[in-house]
């Protein structure tokens, strides 16, 4: 069975869609600052900082291998930081300025989402998250870690 998570941006467009939501961790309060969509290259630098590594539904059309996020190493005895296949845009090739709107993860170990949501967050702005269920939404802001929101969890 295949299971996915996504990250998007976390904006105050959210307000609306999230009547009759449940929010695992709500909205603030005041209003959400608007962010411009990261890079595909911010995408992977967060993801890299935050330690997690995955497998490419996307390639990328720079040659630079240092901007590829890494496969898992280990898949038997991974550390719980795989994203699983990311989805940027699949099966398409972009560059590293391609601009990234939302993140799809399937089959993504869910600490690992954490982590990443999290580095995101700190150069991106807020990020929401949520499964393929959409039973939870998860907002998580600038400056927060993963070790101080693993409590609320939801998955």
């Amino acid at each position: 069975m295949s299971w996915s998570m996504y990250v998007m941006a976390l904006s105050d467009g959210m307000r609306e869609f999230a009547d009759g939501v449940s929010f695992t961790r709500g909205l603030p309060a005041g209003p959400i600052p608007a962010n411009p969509p990261p890079t595909v290259a911010a995408v992977l630098a967060a993801f890299r900082a935050a330690g997690c590594h995955g497998t490419a539904w996307f390639r990328l059309s720079d040659a630079d291998p240092a901007a590829h996020l890494p496969e898992c190493p280990n898949p038997s005895a991974c550390d719980g930081l795989d994203l699983g296949e990311i989805n940027i845009h699949a099966g398409q090739v972009i560059d590293l300025g391609t601009p990234v709107d939302h993140l799809a993860f399937r089959k993504p170990h869910p600490a690992a989402v954490l982590a990443a949501a999290c580095a995101l967050a700190g150069t991106c702005g807020p990020r929401l998250v949520f499964d393929d269920s959409c039973e939870d939404f998860f907002a998580v802001h600038p400056g927060e870690t993963a070790a101080a929101l693993r409590a609320d969890w939801p998955w």
